[in-house]
């Protein structure tokens, strides 16, 4: 199949979501959308997109069907209940999970979706870069599944990401982001603490970015946040709730597979409590 005339549906437009879909529109594919909140969709279908009523819709017009949504909640609703993406499925349909959920029930999911459907493949697909990557198609993916169904829709992710690489079977890219998560969380708290101190010990913050720059110090957090910390802004790019309950997922990992994370628990503690 001419990966060109695809015919993709995306479900989740929201801050992630959103600017994923419309990258994929500009890109010329023929989309279909669906979403609770109309509102949030209008913008894609005035991009180009074609309106469904349902999830199921999407599945019936898409040969690969994108979801970005809020959590493993969310994820089993839009595929499993009354008028879901599995009433729509078929075998030779694949569903792209791009949303952020819990590795044992990506794997679940994904055994129910082909049971239900007489095969229809499913990929985790979890995301990092933000709204901006978003926007800007660099975002990194970390993918979960079979290599077939990987080598189909990469040809599509390439409009979204700079980069998207195989981790292994079905739960390893969700996996993988948590590791992600665990990283950002953590440094993101470090960057805050670096930041007050500074500010406290009367140092130009603004100067700490660039002379640490290249530095075994340095990273995305540092030269994204520091300043702006420092400042003030609080523009809303992503919500603490969402990177708590990542944090908390973590630790429920550590937990199952016995790996002590101590930074982790302190950075999840700091996070309940803003």
């Amino acid at each position: 199949m001419n990966e060109t005339k695809s015919r993709i549906g995306y479900i989740g437009i929201g801050l992630m979501g959103g600017p994923m879909a419309l990258r994929l529109v500009a890109a010329g594919y023929e989309v279909a959308v669906w979403g609770r909140n109309p509102g949030k969709v209008q913008p894609v279908v005035d991009a180009g997109a074609r309106w469904a009523e349902s999830a199921a819709e999407v599945a019936r017009a898409s040969d690969i069907i994108f979801t970005c949504v809020s959590d493993t909640q969310a994820v089993e609703a839009v595929v499993f209940r009354a008028g879901g993406i599995a009433e729509g499925g078929t075998a030779d349909k694949l569903l792209v999970d791009m949303s952020s959920m819990r590795p044992d029930a990506a794997v679940e999911m994904a055994s129910r979706l082909a049971d239900q459907t007489g095969g229809m493949g499913w990929l985790d697909a979890p995301v990092s870069g933000g709204v901006i990557g978003a926007e800007t198609g660099q975002l990194v993916v970390m993918c979960g599944g079979s290599e077939a169904d990987f080598d189909r829709a990469a040809p599509v992710i390439e409009h979204l990401a700079q980069r998207a690489t195989l981790m292994g079977p079905t739960g390893a890219g969700q996996t993988t982001k948590l590791i992600n998560q665990l990283l950002v969380g953590c440094t993101v708290t470090l960057v805050a603490e670096a930041t007050r101190l500074a500010l406290e010990a009367g140092v130009d913050v603004t100067k700490i970015p660039p002379a640490l720059a290249g530095g075994r110090a340095d990273s995305r957090p540092l030269q994204e946040w520091m300043v702006r910390m420092a400042s003030g802004d609080d523009t809303v790019e992503s919500h603490l709730r969402t990177m708590l309950m990542d944090l908390d997922t973590v630790l429920d990992l550590g937990t199952a597979t016995g790996a002590p994370l101590p930074m982790t628990e302190v950075a999840a503690g700091i996070h309940r409590t803003l």
